[in-house]
């Protein structure tokens, strides 16, 4: 019978002092504070440039209808947060971070991006963006290509 009670005396010491500790845990927790998107950017370490090499680049993955619809399904579920459903800059986490995002539409755009530079930011990232390597190299040549067909 002594051996019992030192067995639940020590059971309900363990569960008061447990309590005390997640009791001390849940108020010592720090406050819910969500990061900006400087902080964010310092945090991933981002590229702001793009290295010159990246220009020259070439595409080794036509653009076939196959290509087109890879890279769109990959759009649509990696990008349009940010980019868009269209493509235009307009999506939902924009303003959300304060970003400036390119037209994915504007013809100028397309005319000042070889498809070299756009494989580079999608597989090291740029500025807020961020890298899309956990995509195998043929699948981001395949979102380059469906950003193409973006161009009015």
């Amino acid at each position: 019978m002594r051996r019992f009670l030192t067995i639940v005396t020590i059971l309900l010491s363990a569960a008061v002092v447990g309590s005390w500790i997640g009791l001390w845990a849940e108020n010592e927790a720090a406050p819910e504070v969500e990061p900006t998107a400087e902080q964010i950017k310092h945090l991933v370490g981002l590229p702001d440039t793009i290295p010159a090499h990246a220009k020259d680049l070439e595409n080794p993955q036509a653009p076939t209808e196959k290509s087109l619809e890879l890279g769109g399904l990959l759009f649509s579920s990696q990008c349009v947060m940010c980019h868009g459903s269209g493509g235009a800059g307009d999506g939902d986490l924009i303003d959300r971070f304060e970003m400036k995002i390119p037209d994915l539409t504007d013809p100028k755009f397309h005319k000042e991006w070889t498809d070299g530079q756009l494989y580079y930011v999608l597989s090291h990232g740029h500025g807020r963006m961020p890298s899309q390597n956990r995509f195998k190299e043929q699948a981001r040549w395949d979102m380059v290509n469906f950003v193409r067909s973006l161009s009015r």
